[in-house]
């Protein structure tokens, strides 16, 4: 059986150094037991630009983890989307589009992080954060640390960095795999026409500052 990224059997933070121990399953992860700095990466829904020239609101958020001891980082959980609670139906109250709360929920769960790195204008984070403060099943509330550099190249470099050093682990097939690819085929695109890539590099880039 080949390892993969998978979510931890058992967690525990430290109060003190806010560090989270988590325990895997030796037969399926590829992450080892140990305690990692755990940071979010968040792009917030924004118009994006597809290959084909068209517009579409795209967020993103992700989940990574840096082992104390390894300093490898593995990208934990990542999903794609548009609103924060979930769109119900007007006549029955069913759930028509769920939102990215769930998701988050799940993060927290399972890692104890709550907290996102983001890089976007102070009018689009206020208006998001308060629908993450509006939200009633959101427990605990997301918090933001602002990504700090001074182009585009800086972040780009470390992610680049880390994965010359196999330091940097993914689950295959995922959005931010395919973005990075693309990336690496057109290296003049706009990251933030990369939502998921845009997202990996606020999250590296602040891990680096804070917790290198």
């Amino acid at each position: 059986m080949s390892l993969t990224i998978v979510p931890p059997i058992r967690q525990q933070m430290d109060m003190k150094t806010r560090e989270v121990r988590l325990w895997f399953d030796k037969d399926t992860s590829v992450a080892p037991d140990g305690k990692y700095r755990m940071l979010g990466g968040m792009f917030l829904p924004s118009n994006v630009k597809s290959d084909d020239g068209h517009s579409r609101i795209r967020g993103y958020s992700l989940v990574a983890g840096r082992n104390v001891d390894t300093k490898t980082t593995y990208i934990f959980d990542e999903t794609e989307w548009v609103t924060v609670d979930h769109i119900l139906d007007d006549t029955d109250g069913s759930i028509i589009a769920e939102g990215v709360v769930t998701w988050l929920l799940n993060v927290w769960s399972n890692y104890f992080c709550n907290t996102y790195s983001h890089r976007q204008d102070d009018e689009t984070l206020f208006r998001y954060q308060i629908d993450f403060n509006r939200c009633t099943m959101l427990q605990p509330k997301t918090s933001f640390l602002d990504a700090e550099w001074n182009d585009d190249s800086q972040p780009v470099s470390v992610i680049t960095r880390e994965l010359t050093l196999s330091r940097l682990k993914m689950k295959r097939n995922s959005i931010l795999i395919r973005e990075l690819d693309q990336f690496r085929a057109t290296p003049d695109i706009d990251p933030k026409n990369l939502p998921a890539m845009h997202s990996l590099m606020c999250c590296l880039s602040t891990l680096d500052r804070y917790w290198p």
